[in-house]
């Protein structure tokens, strides 16, 4: 989307993506990932944020394996627990259990409702700035202020990573 808006000189006051928290959006996207707005579930550099200070250590370079790892950590232990409560893996006993499940896991306290819509975690919303995520929302876990609105393609500026 990003490339067919600056191809066509098109810019919302704001775009906000599920893709653009990703890492590999940065480097296939480029300069023109700035400004854009992604949800993440799991910021190991956000502040205040119920995550396990373990999950959160480590060199930088290693923020896109702990992100994968703590997602699939968090998967795994949801359904361990799930098994161990149900004592058995037949369907519907499993799926009682997981509905009345409530822990801490790497992305916060995992907790759905009677839907099994996930009510529990909450993600953080991320903008590219200078070539890098930040959290910008919620307040309390923000790393940097919003930058907005999203710039009009001829306005922008060219930014060396930080």
């Amino acid at each position: 989307m990003v490339k067919t808006f600056k191809r066509i000189g098109y810019a919302p006051w704001l775009f906000l993506a599920q893709g653009a928290a990703e890492p590999e959006f940065i480097r296939r996207v480029g300069q023109d990932a700035e400004h854009a707005l992604g949800l993440s579930a799991y910021e190991p550099n956000a502040k205040g944020l119920p995550t396990p200070s373990s999950w959160r250590r480590g060199a930088p370079a290693a923020g896109r394996a702990r992100r994968a790892g703590a997602h699939a950590y968090a998967a795994g232990l949801v359904l361990q627990r799930a098994v161990q409560a149900a004592g058995a893996l037949e369907p519907g006993r499993l799926r009682a259990a997981l509905l009345a499940l409530e822990i801490e896991t790497p992305l916060g306290r995992h907790r759905v409702d009677a839907d099994g819509v996930q009510t529990g975690v909450k993600p953080v919303v991320v903008q590219i700035q200078r070539g890098r995520r930040a959290v910008v929302w919620p307040p309390p876990a923000a790393t940097a202020e919003w930058q907005l609105p999203y710039p009009r393609w001829d306005e922008r500026q060219v930014h060396a990573p930080q």
